[in-house]
């Protein structure tokens, strides 16, 4: 697995890379903008979505492992656990379908907004008084997981060739998903836990 760059410090990311996002579960200060509409007549080569899906693990991996430290509400530590835990196994799986396709993985613009916005999730909890560090996760991944969605449904299932390569974007894509309604769910439950707790003082 590559060796994520040294973090730096993280920027707001409007007018950067965002994610359309309608639910208020999403986090406006990790707002992407998807711009592959505006590239959509260059397909992407396997090599590229490979890449990419790559990308999605190593950030997630990282942003959790750096994140999980400050986290307080159990709930939300197991969450970020188990959001290593499953893009680890992720990460082997997608190798072990490369190498069986002979696909080498290319770089990509999409590779570098993830990286991005992955540090903007690490900033929000940095910046987040401990009161609100869950909170802000919740929201910032909820944010980050909208916009891996978005790419996957905009380019990477629509361009991928290769058979092994369309199945396991199949499943991640779902897996994803299934992540992101989990971050919305527990947000959620966090903020109905805190206004509760604001009717007993």
């Amino acid at each position: 697995m590559n060796k994520r760059p040294l973090r730096r410090p993280a920027v707001a990311l409007l007018g950067a890379v965002c994610v359309a996002c309608s639910s208020a579960a999403c986090a406006p200060e990790v707002s992407v903008r998807d711009r592959s509409g505006e590239r959509r007549g260059v397909e992407l080569r396997d090599g590229e979505i490979a890449r990419v899906l790559q990308t999605i693990h190593e950030e997630t991996i990282a942003q959790t492992r750096g994140v999980t430290p400050r986290l307080v509400h159990p709930d939300v530590q197991s969450f970020a656990d188990d959001l290593r835990i499953e893009h680890e196994d992720g990460w082997q799986e997608l190798a072990l379908v490369l190498e069986a396709a002979a696909i080498e993985p290319e770089d990509r613009e999409a590779v570098v907004e993830i990286r991005q916005a992955s540090l903007d999730v690490e900033g929000l909890v940095e910046d987040a008084s401990h009161g609100h560090v869950d909170e802000e996760y919740l929201q910032g991944q909820a944010a980050l997981l909208s916009y891996a969605a978005s790419v996957f449904d905009a380019r990477l299932l629509a361009d991928a060739k290769n058979a092994q390569l369309r199945a396991n974007l199949r499943v991640w894509r779902n897996r994803i998903q299934t992540e992101l309604e989990r971050a919305r769910t527990l947000r959620e439950a966090l903020l109905l836990e805190a206004r509760r707790a604001s009717f007993t003082w």
